[in-house]
């Protein structure tokens, strides 16, 4: 079971992406498949991309698992999303108890 967290007026976030330096592993669409597309070689296929504020999370974690740091997320500080990222798996772990 997937948890998104719920949609909200939060501004999301912009993505700028460096195909340049994608090497097609995937992994930020493994982990935000909502939010990255690959091109049908499975590499990134776009430069700049506007992210709802409900995928925002999703759009961070994909880029944080780059292992080529191919994804560059513009917006709220790091610092803010990996809060909201420990939050986020605490309720998951409550919600499962």
């Amino acid at each position: 079971m997937s948890h998104h967290p719920k949609p909200s007026s939060e501004v999301g976030v912009k993505i700028r992406a460096h195909p340049s330096l994608c090497l097609g592993y995937g992994m930020c669409r493994r982990f935000a498949r909502d939010v990255y597309h690959l091109d049908e070689e499975g590499y990134i296929d776009f430069h700049r991309l506007d992210v709802p504020a409900d995928l925002a999370f999703e759009a961070w974690i994909g880029a944080s698992v780059c292992p080529q740091r191919a994804i560059t997320v513009i917006g709220e500080p790091e610092a803010y999303w990996r809060e909201r990222r420990e939050r986020f798996t605490a309720e998951s772990e409550e919600a499962s108890l």
